[in-house]
């Protein structure tokens, strides 16, 4: 004898239960929440720990560009690169070091110290290469090697070329690396 069976009817005591797919959404949302929080946490911690060395990255760049400016500086007559140039013509020939310029050719002896060298103000801080009167434009004369922008890591370097120009030559980091 078969019984046919019949579908029971949950008591109307107990509430339907919630959509699955409803409940996945909501737990998404917390998962997602969590997360972001997370985030913003390690965030804040990683800001935290390295904020000191972003003003100090600033002042090592603005050295930098001061630096440039002792080297060639287009708006003024009191740059490195002019007084070379006015020497030369002057001269004939290019100074044996750079004290040379002064006060002649270049207005301040402080423009030949880098602010980036933590030597004494009154040493010259440039390499100077005398060049020949008719070396090309793109020969090296000066060379700055005090810009060390991040720790561990070899520093910038300015060069400055017969024709007025300077060239900034950035370290690359996995030269450094495989030295160690």
């Amino acid at each position: 004898m078969n019984v046919p069976i019949q579908p029971t009817n949950p008591p109307e005591s107990q509430e339907p239960s919630t959509p699955a797919g409803r409940r996945t959404g909501t737990s998404c949302a917390l998962v997602f929440v969590g997360v972001l929080v997370i985030l913003v946490v390690l965030l804040g911690a990683m800001i935290a720990v390295t904020a000191h060395k972003i003003p100090r990255f600033f002042s090592k760049a603005k050295s930098l560009a001061v630096c440039q400016m002792h080297l060639q500086d287009s708006n003024s007559e009191s740059d490195i690169a002019g007084a070379l140039a006015r020497y030369a013509k002057w001269n004939h020939k290019y100074p044996d070091k750079l004290t040379d310029l002064y006060p002649t050719f270049l207005n301040s002896k402080s423009l030949l110290h880098c602010p980036a060298d933590p030597r004494p103000e009154n040493v010259v801080s440039y390499e100077y290469m005398k060049p020949d009167i008719n070396a090309p434009g793109d020969t090296v004369v000066v060379v700055c090697r005090h810009h060390v922008m991040m720790p561990d890591q070899p520093p910038w370097v300015l060069k400055l070329l017969k024709n007025g120009s300077v060239v900034r030559e950035m370290p690359n980091p996995a030269d450094s690396r495989s030295k160690k």
